[in-house]
């Protein structure tokens, strides 16, 4: 959720190189350092290599509360994947739902709001998900630890992982692409080379 240092020797330089620029506290993965990073918009690491980056959102790509399990390896490949979807995404460990319970029941209360120029009363919401790890029955049970003050509409519970791995060629049905992120752009011209087959060359992205 917060990033990690990596633990290859050849790496180790990250880590100090971190370390000396930011001088970063040091605290434990807890109720409180979730409150600060995602509530309070603490630094993390991942947060810091995300700067001078640009994602491309629009105005329907609403939150996503991702309630998965620390424990089960699929949880945190979809946990980690999602982050090629355009909707933002609050990761919620399994066991800390019932814990941050009031401070879910705020962000859905803040995220239903008015799609603003919408005349027809359309709002935008928070969706929960939770992973593909966690029974549908103990998911019904988190959700009804919820206090029940919430505006009609503003709870919206999925149950599945978006199946992103098939794919659909309806152009009737709205379906969301990649993320796209863009640090820098700059134009090309590619001169196509014929000895045997087509191909070209191209500068990569650095670093």
């Amino acid at each position: 959720m917060f990033g990690v240092y990596p633990i290859s020797k050849d790496l180790e330089y990250i880590e100090t190189g971190y370390a000396d620029v930011y001088q970063p506290e040091k605290v434990e993965a807890n109720l409180d350092t979730w409150r600060r990073v995602f509530l309070k918009a603490a630094e993390t690491p991942l947060r810091v290599t995300r700067y001078g980056l640009e994602t491309q959102r629009y105005w329907y790509h609403d939150l996503l509360i991702f309630v998965f399990d620390p424990a089960r390896a699929t949880d945190l490949i979809d946990l980690w994947n999602l982050r090629l979807e355009p909707h933002p995404v609050l990761p919620v460990p399994l066991e800390w739902f019932e814990a941050l319970g009031d401070d879910i029941h705020k962000i859905l209360k803040a995220e239903h709001r008015p799609i603003i120029g919408n005349p027809n009363g359309v709002m935008h919401n928070a969706t929960i998900e939770f992973g593909r790890s966690i029974p549908r029955a103990k998911a019904e049970d988190l959700i009804r630890s919820l206090k029940p003050e919430l505006p009609r509409g503003a709870l919206v519970v999925k149950y599945w992982r978006n199946a992103i791995w098939v794919e659909n060629r309806d152009d009737r049905v709205h379906r969301d692409n990649r993320l796209k992120v863009v640090a820098k752009e700059r134009r090309a011209d590619l001169a196509l080379k014929e000895d045997g087959e087509l191909r070209t060359t191209f500068e990569t992205l650095e670093p």
